[in-house]
């Protein structure tokens, strides 16, 4: 359930970043990308987290 949240989540964010990469300069869509990159890293940790907290 999480899992598919995030990757509407990406999605969305992907088209918001390239509409906004159109409108500004490609250097902001990237870094808004490398952001959001690790935000996302962040979050699949928190997720393993509790997919191996959960089981015991």
């Amino acid at each position: 359930m999480f899992k598919i949240f995030l990757t509407h989540l990406v999605t969305i964010l992907s088209i918001k970043d390239l509409v906004l990469a159109n409108k500004n300069s490609r250097k902001v869509g990237l870094e808004n990308r490398q952001k959001m990159i690790k935000f996302f890293l962040i979050l699949d940790r928190a997720d393993n987290f509790h997919n191996k907290t959960q089981h015991w």
